[in-house]
């Protein structure tokens, strides 16, 4: 490998381990030069960049990097006669030999080492100097090695501008994304047909905003309505719907009894740990539709609409999957009677249950709505002008609707940094898929 290669591989390395870096926590009130000692040249170096990257955001931050074989602990922080660990990705060296990501993990796993990911040994090293340790150090594998490992080989071999796990599913995603897209686009033509609003949501909405895109290492679609469009889409999407899609609620599929109901492509699958204990129930690739309602006007009232939510919606999850209620282990008498409630409840009875609560407030000009059917329930309400209709957001190549006062529902969500990216070892899709088909055309 020629010189210049090498340094640009490195140059990849050092900046994809600079960010996670990042990332961390670190105070910013350190006002003394911490020392760190170290014998490996390639270590020292990356520690040096590290230590400036640091003092770049932090002028407090002061760390010095000096090698040597024995150090004074009570001052240093020694790295130098650690032999229980391996650092693997400093150099671009290791890697460069394998031509695919396989042949070098199969390489780092026969070394029967105690490895650790050149991005993780940073981490932990700037965490102890923050926390004020000095001596020896003890190091531990946050990161998995089949996840450290694709993160070298990818920053060297298929570098982009920024790391994801491209490699889930199989490498599978960017298709399975494409299908997905499809059966958006199948809501947007019904809803643009019946004048019904909606909006995409969750991460797909965060992706418009953001990316501009489907987030690189998303694996699902959300969109959402108010609960009036919603009726009105409930209302027609059966017959509308092509013969290769599939409307999924518990109306149209007696094995389904998620609060939210799905548009399923037929000819797929896409089955998870949960799903597949539900072999009959149909489980093709799908986008998910999530309804908005009213919620209470006062903080009391909303926080009791969403306790009462949680309860009738464990109701219903408990039922389906045959356990007894727990709530997280509160309220114990009242999750024994409500489990010999559930017990001698119709599905049908506790889900017309979960409904009715969710839409207490529907003919109540409150000004706040709440994601009962979401994941985003406990975090309460949010002001209902976020959803009101009048903005574009971009997909790749085509315009969805989003909400007018996007960034302040993203905000709700996700917090005011919702335009910073994860960490990069958190860029990867979350599904527990055990298999994945999709259609032959």
């Amino acid at each position: 490998m020629s010189d210049l290669k090498e340094m640009e591989d490195m140059e990849q390395l050092d900046g994809l381990w600079l960010e996670m870096l990042e990332y961390e926590v670190l105070p910013a009130d350190l006002r003394k030069t911490s020392v760190v000692g170290c014998r490996n040249v390639g270590l020292i170096e990356l520690l040096k960049k590290a230590a400036e990257s640091i003092h770049g955001r932090y002028p407090q931050w002061r760390v010095a990097v000096e090698r040597g074989s024995s150090f004074d602990t009570g001052s240093f922080l020694d790295l130098s006669g650690d032999e229980s660990v391996s650092v693997y990705g400093i150099s671009s060296e290791e890697v460069e030999p394998f031509s695919s990501w396989e042949e070098y993990f199969a390489a780092l796993r026969q070394k029967n080492e105690n490895l650790i990911c050149a991005g993780d040994f940073l981490c932990q090293v700037f965490r102890k100097l923050a926390d004020g340790c000095t001596g020896r150090m003890e190091f531990q594998s946050k990161i998995s090695l089949d996840d450290g490992s694709y993160m070298v080989w990818k920053t060297v071999h298929r570098p982009e501008p920024f790391f994801y796990f491209d490699n889930t599913y199989n490498g599978q995603l960017k298709e399975l994304q494409k299908v997905q897209l499809e059966c958006l686009d199948e809501i947007d033509r019904i809803c643009k047909k019946h004048g019904i609003r909606y909006f995409l949501a969750g991460g797909t909405l965060l992706g418009a905003v953001r990316h501009q895109d489907i987030i690189p290492w998303d694996d699902d679609i959300d969109v959402m309505m108010l609960r009036e469009d919603f009726e009105k889409f409930d209302a027609v999407a059966v017959q509308e719907l092509s013969g290769k899609y599939f409307y999924q609620s518990n109306q149209t599929d007696p094995w389904y009894h998620s609060p939210f109901p799905k548009i399923r492509r037929q000819d797929t699958v896409f089955m998870t740990h949960f799903s597949e204990r539900f072999p009959k129930m149909n489980q093709g690739i799908f986008v998910d539709i999530f309804v908005h309602d009213r919620t209470a006007s006062s903080r009391a009232g909303q926080k009791l609409h969403v306790f009462t939510t949680l309860f009738a919606r464990s109701l219903v999850f408990h039922k389906w999957e045959g356990t007894d209620m727990h709530f997280y282990g509160k309220w114990r008498r009242l999750c024994r009677w409500m489990t010999w409630y559930k017990n001698h409840s119709s599905m049908k009875r506790l889900e017309r249950i979960q409904t009715r609560v969710m839409t207490w407030f529907r003919k109540r000009k409150t000004g706040y709505l709440y994601d009962g059917m979401g994941e985003h329930l406990r975090r309460g309400a949010f002001p209902e002008n976020y959803l009101e209709y009048g903005r574009m957001g971009r997909l790749g190549e085509k315009e969805y609707p989003i909400p007018a006062d996007a960034e302040g529902y993203l905000t709700f969500l996700y917090g005011k940094d919702y335009m910073r990216l994860p960490a990069p070892q958190n860029r990867k899709a979350t599904h527990p898929i055990i298999r994945l088909i999709l259609p032959d055309e």
